[in-house]
């Protein structure tokens, strides 16, 4: 679906319901190449911390996940697996000279590990090479979501469970932001997670709603229930 546009409700949840899983998968080689989308079977997310990630930082994280997950209705269960050898190598090896990390080879390498039925979250104390202003990453077509937590970023904890629950859904398979589409149908909300800022813990109805249809259609597609209603 093309950003900055105006779509009515019926168009907005037919694509999340019927197109969205083949966009997300035709638009990700690697998702193809290594079926890396199946992770949902596990209805699992592990949480990894990279050595420099203060353990005081998953509460929030998890909370953020969670918070996604209650708002869809999801039924999938949050693990952590603490400081992790095998996310200190990837890291290393995605992080460039300057010290930042290319999250493009990192969730590359994370998929090439192969045979995953879980998501990976990656905690990181490092920025991104993209900017300093991106905070994390999610992407359905391959079940990760990066965090970049350096120096202070780790003591801005209430908003880091906003941003891991704006990731969340882009992990959970909404991979735009609120303020790209207009739905007329829906009203206009004064905040909503789903915003670049991600300045409250609300989602609002059209974001929810896109969701709910796009685990709908897996639903269809796979014949799993992964709905809890």
């Amino acid at each position: 679906m093309a950003q900055q546009q105006t779509v009515r409700k019926d168009a907005w949840l037919r694509h999340f319901y019927q197109k969205a899983l083949n966009d997300y998968l035709d638009q990700d080689p690697l998702a193809r190449q290594y079926n890396s989308a199946n992770w949902i079977f596990g209805r699992q997310v592990r949480i990894a911390r990279a050595d420099g990630v203060n353990e005081a930082v998953v509460d929030p994280v998890a909370r953020g996940i969670q918070d996604l997950l209650n708002d869809i209705g999801l039924d999938f269960s949050i693990v952590d697996v603490g400081v992790d050898a095998q996310a200190n190598r990837l890291i290393r090896y995605a992080t460039k000279s300057d010290g930042r990390i290319d999250t493009d080879v990192l969730t590359q390498s994370i998929i090439a590990c192969g045979g995953r039925d879980f998501a990976s979250v990656v905690l990181t104390p490092n920025y991104f090479t993209a900017s300093d202003q991106d905070w994390g990453e999610g992407r359905f077509s391959r079940g990760t979501l990066l965090l970049a937590l350096p120096h202070g970023r780790q003591n801005s904890l209430n908003f880091l469970r906003n941003i891991t629950k704006h990731e969340a859904a882009h992990l959970f398979g909404y991979q735009l932001h609120h303020e790209t589409v207009t739905v007329p149908e829906y009203k206009q909300p004064k905040d909503c997670v789903m915003y670049w800022q991600a300045s409250t813990q609300d989602l609002c109805d059209k974001c929810k709603d896109a969701l709910k249809a796009f685990w709908h259609g897996i639903e269809n597609n796979s014949g799993e229930r992964f709905l809890k209603e």
